[in-house]
C-alpha cells in the first residue's frame, strides 16, 4: 500500500503496524542480525499513482528496505515528498538478477538497482527467513 508520508505520524504508524507489523526493538535487531538495507536506486515504478510521473522524471531516487515483524516497508523520496510502501510477507514477491532487485508489493512493482551483491543476497536471505518464521507462527 503506497502512502504519502504527509499524514499524521500516529496515523502513519498505525497503517504501518497494520500492514507490515511492528518494528523490531534494538535488542531484537541485534539478535537476528537485522540492521537495515543498503541504499537502492529505483529504476522504475509500476503503480497507478506514480508510474507516469516517474517515467517522465529524470530524478535519481533512492530507497531503503526495512524488515518488520509481519512484512517489509520500502521508504523513498520523490519530488520532495516522502513515500512509504509496505506489505505483508504473504503479498511480497522478490526477483533478483543482473544487479537489479525486483519487488512486487501488492499492486506496485519496483525495480531497484544495487551496488553490493553480497549485501543484497544477505537481505534477501533475511527476508525469506523472516517470511518462513512468520508462516510457522500462523
Amino acid at each position: 500500500m503506497l502512502v504519502n508520508k504527509k499524514i499524521k505520524k500516529t496515523e502513519l504508524q498505525s497503517l504501518l503496524n497494520d500492514f507490515s507489523g511492528k518494528g523490531y526493538t534494538f535488542i531484537e535487531r541485534i539478535k537476528k542480525g537485522i540492521y537495515g538495507s543498503q541504499q537502492y536506486r529505483i529504476i522504475s515504478i509500476r503503480n497507478n499513482d506514480l508510474s507516469d510521473e516517474f517515467s517522465e522524471s529524470s530524478d535519481i531516487v533512492y530507497s531503503n528496505i526495512e524488515i518488520r515483524k509481519k512484512g517489509i516497508s520500502l521508504h523513498f523520496r520523490f519530488k520532495n515528498e516522502e513515500y512509504l510502501d509496505c506489505c505483508h510477507f504473504n503479498k511480497l514477491k522478490i526477483m533478483s538478477n543482473d544487479n537489479v532487485l525486483t519487488l512486487q508489493i501488492e499492486n506496485s512493482i519496483y525495480k531497484l538497482q544495487y551496488k553490493n551483491p553480497k549485501q543484497n543476497n544477505l537481505l534477501i536471505k533475511k527476508i525469506y527467513n523472516e517470511k518462513i518464521y512468520f508462516n510457522k507462527e500462523i
